[in-house]
C-alpha cells in the first residue's frame, strides 16, 4: 500500500508539473506572438543536374512562409508544402541524361534545405538564415518551425508598439537561395544501376552465344572441310584404279591378240573376274613399289652409315698420330735421368722430404654396363684400357734409408688406346716401409 501511495504522489506530481508549463505557455504577453506579416509562398527551384552531378534537369517546390515577433525577435516561420513537388522527367545519371518513367518520379518530399536573406524597404539588410532540414512539421506560433532572423532592438528600435512592429514585418521581404546541388533520387538511381546492370548482363549473354556460334561454325566449316577432302582423296584413288585398270585391259588385249595368231581362243570369264584380277595386280604392283622404295632407303642408310665411319676412323688416327707425338716428346723430359740412383747423401740426416714423381701407365678396368627401362642390358663403355700420364706428389714427415711413412696424393689423367675414351682419376694415401 506504502508503495501504490508513493507512485500516486509521483504521478500527480507529474500532471502538476505538465499544468504549470501549459498556464505559463497561456499566459504569455498578447503582443510576444501577435505582430505577424501576412503568409506567403516561395518557390524553391534546384539547380539542373550536369555530366558532373546527378539530379533531375528542372525541380521545384513550395514552402509558406511569415514573419512573427517571437519574444522580441525578427523570426521566419516556415512550413514545407511537401506536395507540391515538381520535377521533369528527364535525369543526369553518370555523365549521360535519362528518361525517368512516370511512375518512378517522386510525389513529396519530407526535407529541403531552406535559407534566406531578409531585407527591408531600400534594400537594408535585417538578417539571414538557414536550415537544413526544413519540413512539413507543422507549428504552434513561435512554438513551431522557425528561425531567428534579428532582434528588434538592432533592427527597429523606434518600432515600439504592436502596430509599428506589425507594419516592420509585413513591410519585410525574402530572398531564397537555391539549394547547393542539383535535386537527386536514391530511388532513381537504383532504378537506373538496375537497368544498367540488366543491359551488361545481357550484351554479355550475347557475346557469349556469338562466340559459341562462332565455334560451332567453325567446327562446322572444319567439319565440311575434313569430308571435302576425303572425298577428293576417294576421287583421286578412283582416277588411279581406273588407270591401272585401263594398263591393265591394254595389256590383256595385246595378250588376246596373241592367242588369236596362233589358233588359240581367249581365256573366258565375267567383267567381275576381270575387275578382281585388275586390282589384285595392282596391290601387287603397289606393294612391290613399296619394297623396292624401303630397300633403296636402307642401301643408302648404310652407306651414309658406312661414310660416317671412314670419317670418324680418318679423325681418329689423326688424333692418335698427334697424341704419339706428343707422349713421345713429353716422355723424353720425364725420363732423361731414368736409370740415376738416389746417393748416400740423402739418407744421412733422418728428416721432412717431399718428392714429385711423373710418369706413364696403363690401366685397365671392367667394361661398363647399364640396364634401361625394360631390364635391357646396354653396354654404355666399350674401352676398358687407357694409356694415363700421372703426377704423384710424396711428403715423408720421416725419411731414412732404413724406414719411414709418408702421405701421397696421385693424380692420373688418360685416354683410350684409339682416343675413343677420357678417364680422371684422383687418389690419396699414408704409406710406411721398413
Amino acid at each position: 500500500m506504502r508503495k501504490k501511495r508513493q507512485y500516486s504522489a509521483f504521478i500527480n506530481r507529474i500532471g502538476i508539473g505538465i499544468s504549470l508549463c501549459l498556464c505559463l505557455i497561456l499566459a504569455l504577453p498578447p503582443e510576444s506572438t501577435a505582430q505577424s506579416s501576412d503568409t506567403r509562398t516561395v518557390q524553391i527551384t534546384w539547380p539542373a543536374g550536369d555530366r558532373n552531378n546527378n539530379g533531375f534537369t528542372s525541380a521545384s517546390i513550395s514552402m509558406r512562409y511569415q514573419f512573427r515577433n517571437c519574444f522580441g525577435e525578427v523570426s521566419i516561420i516556415y512550413l514545407l508544402d511537401s506536395n507540391s513537388l515538381n520535377t521533369s522527367n528527364q535525369y543526369w545519371f553518370n555523365g549521360e541524361i535519362r528518361t525517368v518513367p512516370n511512375d518512378r518520379l517522386p510525389e513529396n518530399r519530407s526535407s529541403i534545405s531552406f535559407s534566406g536573406r531578409v531585407t527591408a524597404p531600400g534594400g537594408r539588410n535585417v538578417g539571414q538564415f538557414r536550415d537544413d532540414y526544413a519540413g512539413s512539421l507543422a507549428g504552434f506560433g513561435c512554438f513551431g518551425q522557425q528561425s531567428r532572423v534579428a532582434y528588434f532592438r538592432d533592427t527597429a528600435p523606434n518600432a515600439d508598439t504592436e502596430e509599428l512592429r506589425e507594419q516592420f514585418l509585413r513591410s519585410l521581404s525574402l530572398s531564397a537561395n537555391r539549394p547547393d546541388g542539383p535535386l537527386s533520387q536514391r530511388e532513381v538511381e537504383a532504378y537506373f544501376n538496375r537497368i544498367d546492370r540488366e543491359e551488361r548482363q545481357r550484351i554479355q549473354q550475347e557475346e557469349r552465344e556469338r562466340a559459341r556460334a562462332e565455334r560451332e561454325a567453325e567446327l562446322e566449316r572444319q567439319r565440311e572441310e575434313r569430308e571435302r577432302q576425303a572425298a577428293e582423296r576417294e576421287r583421286e584413288r578412283e582416277r588411279e584404279r581406273e588407270a591401272r585398270a585401263g594398263v591393265g585391259g591394254t595389256g590383256a588385249g595385246a595378250g588376246a591378240a596373241g592367242t588369236g595368231s596362233t589358233g588359240r581362243s581367249p581365256r573366258s570369264g565375267s567383267d567381275d573376274d576381270s575387275d578382281t584380277s585388275t586390282e589384285a595386280t595392282s596391290s601387287e604392283d603397289t606393294s612391290d613399289a613399296f619394297d623396292r622404295a624401303r630397300a633403296e632407303a636402307q642401301v643408302a642408310e648404310a652407306q651414309a652409315a658406312a661414310d660416317r665411319q671412314q670419317v670418324r676412323s680418318r679423325q681418329s688416327a689423326e688424333i692418335t698420330g698427334a697424341a704419339i707425338f706428343l707422349h713421345f716428346f713429353i716422355g723424353r723430359i720425364i725420363y732423361s735421368d731414368i736409370g740415376r740412383e738416389i746417393p748416400e747423401s740423402h739418407y744421412v740426416t733422418p728428416g721432412p722430404a717431399v718428392i714429385f714423381n711423373v710418369g706413364y701407365g696403363l690401366s685397365s678396368v671392367p667394361t661398363f654396363y647399364n640396364r634401361n627401362m625394360n631390364g635391357e642390358e646396354r653396354t654404355t663403355n666399350h674401352a676398358s684400357t687407357t694409356f694415363d700420364l700421372g703426377l704423384m706428389l710424396e711428403f715423408y714427415p720421416y725419411f731414412s734409408k732404413n724406414m719411414g711413412y709418408k702421405f701421397d696424393l696421385n693424380f692420373h689423367v688418360g685416354h683410350g688406346l684409339l682416343i675413343q675414351d677420357f678417364s680422371f682419376t684422383a687418389g690419396g694415401g699414408l704409406h710406411g716401409y721398413l
